[in-house]
């Protein structure tokens, strides 16, 4: 890298925030496009679900392509093929449409997470953390902001309007990796043997942690609503506990360029999901206040946002000099988490008659455990 070229990290994180801002503003209203097309409850729910499936088949194979020919290369075709994606749910006449758009979409995010976060960890072998979380942080951002963005464009303009802003933000994010990146070196071919031998059964316990990850979100993201009325929280303003914990989470990523030397501790992982833990089970008896269950919001956003960048660095460094690959395999194990963690958190809550707050304590338990070996 010269020294007149641009940071990797900036024009990644620049890129990442532009193309997360209009994708925010589409997701939220995939399910409302599909309504609008005279599709069901459950053909609004697949609208919605199908891109975890591609995004999770996709992800490994996505990386080792990065890794292969280049991750700046592969991140802007990504990003420009997901502008392509915008225009067709923005042209879409049929529900059939929106669900192939939306498994394309999955596999083509595959190849743009994969690359970006893999080009970041390659770059940056020595501050992995720091970078890795400031790109998150970007993410984050976008990803706060865009939902406003989307659901103002739909209200005035009409719900189909709220995916040009992705087709823009997408083309735009795709002009700057591949003008303004340097190029990350690649080249490094991963024979299936050699992943088979580098994904031992020491770095299993990341990947269930990525799954549980994925799995909090989706479920958070869910079934917050059944939580928040025994909180004296109307679900007019439930959703603020999810804005709480993605503000949490980006507080959490930006400030690993301060609190990075804590973190990369032995001790952080158990000791951060110990605390959630017990802050779990005390607002468990504290039903009645709202302010307890937003301060478990911001526990467990800025818990998972700082455990998952220490799970996607050490990933990196076990698989270096397939950073992209390592991604890509972190990438499904979120991925196949915020797939499957919905309905299963659903299934359990009606077989063991219990509570959201119940299923979280044991989640958290299961990471209190499995970071002992991260």
């Amino acid at each position: 890298m010269s020294r007149s070229s641009p940071s990797p990290l900036l024009v990644a994180a620049l890129a990442s925030f532009t193309f997360m801002l209009g994708l925010g503003a589409a997701v939220p209203n995939v399910s409302l496009l599909v309504r609008e097309l005279g599709g069901s409850d459950v053909e609004a729910g697949l609208g919605v679900s199908a891109w975890g499936l591609t995004y999770v088949l996709f992800s490994v194979p996505a990386g080792v392509l990065a890794d292969r020919y280049g991750a700046r290369k592969l991140a802007s075709i990504g990003m420009a093929l997901n502008a392509a994606i915008a225009l067709l749910l923005y042209s879409s006449t049929s529900v059939s449409q929106v669900v192939a758009a939306r498994l394309a979409q999955g596999a083509f995010e595959a190849l743009i997470w994969s690359s970006i976060f893999g080009m970041v960890a390659k770059a940056y072998p020595t501050s992995r953390v720091r970078a890795l979380g400031l790109l998150s942080s970007s993410l984050t951002l976008g990803f706060s902001i865009g939902p406003s963005l989307g659901s103002a464009i739909a209200a005035a303009l009409g719900v189909r309007y709220a995916f040009l802003p992705y087709a823009a933000s997408s083309a735009a994010s795709s002009a700057l990796i591949y003008l303004l990146a340097p190029p990350i070196r690649g080249g490094e071919r991963l024979e299936f043997k050699g992943l088979r031998e580098k994904i031992s059964p020491i770095i299993l316990p990341a990947l269930a942690l990525g799954a549980s990850f994925g799995s909090l979100e989706s479920s958070l993201q869910s079934h917050y609503p059944l939580v928040a009325p025994q909180y004296g929280v109307p679900l007019g303003l439930a959703g603020a506990l999810i804005s709480t914990y993605y503000l949490s989470m980006l507080a959490s990523q930006a400030s690993l360029r301060y609190t990075s030397p804590l973190v990369e501790k032995r001790i952080f992982p158990p000791a951060s999901f110990a605390t959630a833990l017990l802050a779990a089970a005390a607002v468990s008896w504290l039903k009645g206040w709202p302010a307890p269950l937003f301060a478990l919001a911001a526990l467990l956003g800025a818990t998972v946002g700082a455990n998952a960048v220490r799970v996607q660095s050490s990933l990196a460094k076990r698989l270096s000099p397939h950073e992209s690959t390592a991604m890509g395999v972190y990438c499904a194990s979120w991925g196949f988490g915020y797939l499957v963690g919905a309905p299963l958190a659903a299934v359990a809550m009606e077989a063991l008659k219990t509570g959201p707050l119940t299923l979280l304590s044991a989640l958290l338990a299961a990471c209190t455990l499995l970071s002992l070996a991260v």
